[in-house]
């Protein structure tokens, strides 16, 4: 329902009226939020169960074999097996982990969710994105995600350095008084970056209860440096060197998320990320709608992989313009591989890059 129904309204109807209006759209909005972290928790619940069922597949698959093929495979799969079904059980840990943190520091409708929610089977969709975050976590959190990161989010820090360099004269500029905006934040490892080289940072993410979920608890539960070991591979049992290849564990953090002290102990630089009033925040919401009103607010606009995420381009590019200040820098990087090409859902604009480059040069939007 439109945000502004109760009020295109107002002149036809009493006040009396429009208050049950407007309460009715609060409800609605709230009800369809709860409803949507429910999906998400029970995912991230079920995926043990998900797994399971998948490996009695397999399991049925090796016992339909001739017993001449099966005495070739059984000992060495049944092995295998056991071990993947130990790793699942891990992953599952460490999922239930995330739903019980978020509910604790987020509350509202991830509490909400959780104290209604009954265990049920999921949609092979929600699914595939349970098993997704396990594999971002390693992009955005591991070292073995280190060359990834370094091959985008680097390219960004040294234009950030450049712009505004380490400054130690006390009447210049401090990067604190720099606000960046990170669009689509995702699990916040840039946002996190940022902040640590000093900036004032805002991570904005699309309303994803498992983007959200999982980055509140890299920010807000890891206290340690590799503290955690997920195993995000188990279930690809395709283009495999070895049985082990499946079975590689990953540590996560590959830092104290934290501290912000470059490893001395002694550094006024060590904080803790989860104290907003020291420069760091995540922002859920839609872009478009969450900062319609920040005119001139950001200093910096830093995207990545998130220009094709829109159904209009020109929408976010034009927001963009607005919320910078004046003088202030956009960083950009990522493809044109636009998410809404196929979607019969959603009208959207895919436009090529020489297309892209002339709105940028558009006087109309600045």
């Amino acid at each position: 329902m439109d945000k502004n129904l109760a009020d295109t309204f107002s002149a036809e109807v009493s006040e009396e009226s429009i208050n049950k209006l407007r309460q009715f759209e609060n409800e609605y909005s709230e009800q369809a939020e709860v409803e949507a972290a429910e999906k998400v928790i029970n995912a991230m619940r079920y995926y043990r169960q998900y797994c399971l069922m998948k490996l009695k597949r397999r399991s049925d698959a090796i016992r339909s074999l001739l017993e001449e093929d099966k005495a070739l495979l059984v000992a060495s799969c049944t092995e295998h097996m056991r071990r993947v079904r130990e790793c699942v059980e891990q992953n599952q840990k460490l999922l239930e982990m995330i739903v019980h943190c978020g509910a604790n520091i987020l509350g509202g409708s991830v509490q909400s969710a959780l104290e209604t929610h009954q265990l049920h089977p999921s949609t092979e969709h929600y699914m595939t994105k349970s098993k997704s975050i396990l594999k971002q976590l390693v992009r955005d959190w591991s070292s073995d995600g280190t060359h990834e990161r370094e091959s985008c989010y680097r390219l960004v820090l040294n234009d950030m350095e450049a712009f505004y360099p380490s400054r130690s004269d006390d009447n210049q500029q401090n990067r604190q008084d720099i606000q960046v905006l990170v669009t689509g934040a995702g699990l916040a490892r840039l946002a996190w970056e940022l902040r640590k080289m000093g900036f004032s940072v805002t991570g904005n993410e699309l309303f994803s209860y498992f983007m959200l979920l999982t980055s509140n608890f890299i920010l807000n539960a890891c206290h340690e440096k590799e503290e955690f070991t997920i195993y995000p591979y188990v279930m690809d049992f395709s283009n495999s060197w070895c049985y082990e290849d499946q079975l590689k564990p990953i540590k996560f953090p590959d830092v104290n998320p934290a501290d912000f002290s470059d490893g001395d102990k002694n550094s006024s630089k060590r904080e803790n990320i989860s104290n907003m009033a020291n420069g760091f925040a995540m922002c859920a919401g839609d872009f478009l709608q969450a900062y319609s009103d920040a005119e001139e607010h950001f200093d910096s606009v830093v995207s990545v992989f998130f220009l094709d995420t829109a159904a209009n381009p020109i929408a976010y590019i034009r927001l963009i313009y607005k919320i910078l200040r004046k003088g202030g820098f956009w960083l950009n990087f990522g493809p044109l591989t636009y998410h809404h090409e196929d979607s019969d859902d959603t009208l959207s604009l895919e436009l090529p890059f020489n297309s892209i480059y002339g709105l940028l040069n558009n006087v109309d939007l600045n």
